[in-house]
């Protein structure tokens, strides 16, 4: 075993086992490891069989420390069997017809449990991506190093968290953030007499006025509050605004008739009372 006699693994990493076979004559080798460290290595996964090595030859293994072992330390037993009988895990405590049996340990660290969760689709904004485990290391897939992480563009995120035992996990998520309309119909407005052209902008897109129109534009010549929802036909997002329209009264102006006269003077009337009112000669 090229290993030190104890030594040791994060859970959901993976491991070589290299075994040397010393022996003048091929041997069959195998490991196991009492995970659940209950005395035994009968257990599902703790068996694991290397294969024939011939005499003088290194032969490997790689063994993955399960994600949700203990965090102890536990017994790793190395053994082989010389003849031509494949080991299975019923000749771990035994029944070798000739071979050796070296027991080793393992210490099982904390591991990191990490998930960055579902892939994520939204309508704008920002995303914020939280990789817990506080008290960590953290590098992002866009070289940041904070606990989280705030996905403002569509794209894959990844990180990597490390734990003070020196144990990491990896985790990514796909991003995507839909384009969203920008909607803005502008100031409130106040026209004489009307209408006032109200545009939404976005051409090509889909939209729903107040008054019920679906064009990019409406003419308002009534007063009151107008509002648009406009969808974009590509990501289904909506982006809303409302104006306010005050369409005021125009003044109508018909200058009384003058009949033609000789001397004196006319008396022009503008009406509409109340107004003010400005003449050609400045009065």
């Amino acid at each position: 075993y090229t290993g030190t006699f104890c030594t040791t693994v994060c859970p959901g990493a993976s491991y070589p086992l290299t075994i040397t076979n010393n022996a003048a004559n091929g041997e069959y080798m195998a490991a196991c490891i009492d995970f659940n460290d209950n005395g035994s290595f009968s257990d599902a996964g703790e068996f694991f069989p290397v294969g024939y090595a011939v005499a003088g030859a290194n032969i490997t293994v790689n063994i993955i420390i399960p994600q949700n072992t203990l965090n102890a330390t536990v017994r790793l037993r190395v053994f082989c069997q010389g003849g031509n009988t494949p080991l299975t895990q019923n000749d771990i405590c035994g029944n070798l017809q000739s071979g050796d049996v070296q027991d080793y340990c393992l210490t099982i660290n904390p591991g990191v449990a990490l998930s960055l969760g579902n892939n994520i689709s939204q309508c704008g904004g920002s995303v914020t991506l939280n990789a817990g485990n506080n008290g960590a290391t953290y590098m992002w897939s866009d070289g940041s190093t904070s606990q989280a992480l705030q996905a403002s563009v569509s794209g894959a995120y990844s990180v990597t968290v490390t734990n003070n035992f020196s144990c990491s996990a990896t985790s990514s998520v796909q991003v995507y953030i839909k384009p969203v309309p920008v909607v803005y119909l502008g100031n409130d407005i106040t026209v004489c007499g009307g209408p006032a052209t109200l545009n939404a902008a976005n051409p090509g897109q889909q939209y729903a006025w107040s008054d019920g129109e679906t064009s990019q534009s409406i003419q308002a010549d009534t007063s009151g509050a107008y509002s648009v929802s406009v969808t974009n036909t590509s990501s289904g997002c909506v982006a809303s605004d409302t104006i306010n329209v005050t369409v005021d009264t125009v003044p109508v102006v018909i200058l009384n008739t003058v009949v033609p006269q000789c001397g004196g003077f006319d008396t022009l009337d503008a009406g509409n009372a109340g107004a003010t009112y400005l003449w050609s000669n400045g009065s």
